[in-house]
């Protein structure tokens, strides 16, 4: 875990929204808890993380990792096999020197933002050690709990 006290489990989902919808969505997380952590699921809360611009690999700071990535898919176009549309930083379709400018113009900058979303519950998924705890938010970005 990070020495900011906020991880982000397994993978950071890329989510398109509808241009010009507005309102609030509720959002889950799948999370395991270790039974004899002693943890309670209803404890837990989900955070919303606002990633600097260019922190592609989302570990809290633009870095040599960030510039690495995106030049090993230097010319991915949709469609391609390295195609990842996280490292296209300014969306015209291409992964090129623009993407990589701006990446090593943001070079060094950190997540300064984590906001804790509207807690709206949690569910057990039968009679495992999984739970789905459920947060509202109107803001796509990276998600976290803690």
């Amino acid at each position: 875990m990070p020495s900011n006290g906020y991880f982000l489990p397994g993978t950071v989902w890329s989510v398109t929204a509808t241009a010009g919808y507005q309102g609030t969505v509720t959002i889950g997380i799948v999370v395991y808890i270790d039974p004899s952590s002693g943890s309670n699921p209803s404890s837990l809360r989900v955070y919303r993380a606002d990633f600097a611009i260019g922190d592609v690999n989302f570990d809290g700071e633009v870095d040599s990792a960030d510039t690495i990535v995106i030049n090993k898919a230097y010319g991915a176009i949709p469609g391609s096999s390295l195609w990842n549309s996280v490292y296209d930083l300014n969306n015209d379709g291409v992964i090129d020197s623009l993407d990589v400018t701006i990446c090593t113009h943001h070079y060094g900058e950190t997540t300064t933002s984590w906001t804790e979303l509207p807690y709206l519950g949690y569910t057990q998924i039968g009679s495992t050690s999984y739970y789905v705890i459920y947060a509202s938010t109107d803001h796509f970005s990276g998600f976290g709990i803690r």
